[in-house]
């Protein structure tokens, strides 16, 4: 399920682990101290675009104890190998839970899969956000 290039993806566990669309009310988002600490440690230092367009086949559930993987595959379609910075995020509308960046050169033309196993440990209803630089 490909996101617009300018927002983040989101994906909700239910009680059995199984993906559900994200609830369609707007998410007020993390508290700004959650923000914050995200943006310093998860931004790449120089990103140049939002490419969340480039990623596909998202799986991003949690086992029955709580515990996260995320999977996906990114696509590069331009004619020059490209390095993609992939932040994903699990957490609440007050607390993130956990969190990884995966970073990935992916040939031109090419596709790779990516995955975080075990990344975050946050009980349902949380959600799995997943933002893509390049």
């Amino acid at each position: 399920m490909p996101a617009s290039p300018d927002a983040a993806t989101t994906w909700v566990a239910d009680a059995t682990g199984t993906d559900l669309p994200a609830p369609a009310s707007p998410d007020p988002g993390p508290s700004v101290e959650a923000t914050l600490e995200t943006s310093r440690e998860s931004v790449p230092a120089n990103p140049t675009a939002i490419a969340n367009d480039s990623l596909s086949d998202v799986v991003c559930t949690a086992d029955a104890a709580g515990v996260w993987s995320f999977s996906g595959t990114l696509t590069n379609t331009a004619d020059t190998a490209v390095t993609f910075s992939v932040v994903v995020a699990v957490g609440s509308t007050s607390s993130v839970a956990g969190r990884t960046r995966i970073q990935q050169a992916v040939p031109a033309g090419g596709t790779i899969e990516v995955r975080a196993d075990a990344f975050a440990e946050a009980p349902a209803p949380s959600t799995c956000q997943a933002v893509v630089f390049r």
